[in-house]
This record gives structure tokens, C-alpha cells and sequence, in this order.
């Protein structure tokens, strides 16, 4: 594992999903309530948003090699 060159493309899939799922947690759940319930559902699963964002970074952002 000391070899294991990580690129700036993995950095980005693994801290954006940390950043968002650090923010969720901070959110007050009375800020969810007013929401439509799939956006509660999101927004209410920090693991959940965090998948899905670093699904969506992993197929959108280009690759490094």
C-alpha cells in the first residue's frame, strides 16, 4: 500500500463525500422538515448522499491515467 500512487481525480471521490457528509450531519433536522420527502430522505442519510456523489464523481470526472 505504500506504492499506491493516488491521483488527484481519487482525491476528489474521496473528499467531496466526506465534505457532504460531515455538512448533513451538521444540518438541523426542523431545516428537513419543509422539504419534499424524497429530498428528506437524501438529506436525512449522510451515507446515502455521500454514495450517490461519489458514484456521480467517479462516472463524471475524467480520468487521470
Amino acid at each position: 500500500m505504500k506504492n499506491v500512487k493516488i491521483a488527484e481525480k481519487e482525491l476528489y471521490i474521496i473528499a467531496i463525500p466526506m465534505i457532504i457528509t460531515l455538512a448533513l450531519v451538521m444540518i438541523p433536522q426542523d431545516f428537513l422538515h419543509p422539504l419534499p420527502t424524497f429530498v428528506q430522505y437524501l438529506l436525512g442519510s449522510p451515507i446515502l448522499a455521500a454514495s450517490i456523489a461519489a458514484i456521480v464523481l467517479n462516472k463524471v470526472l475524467p480520468g487521470g491515467r
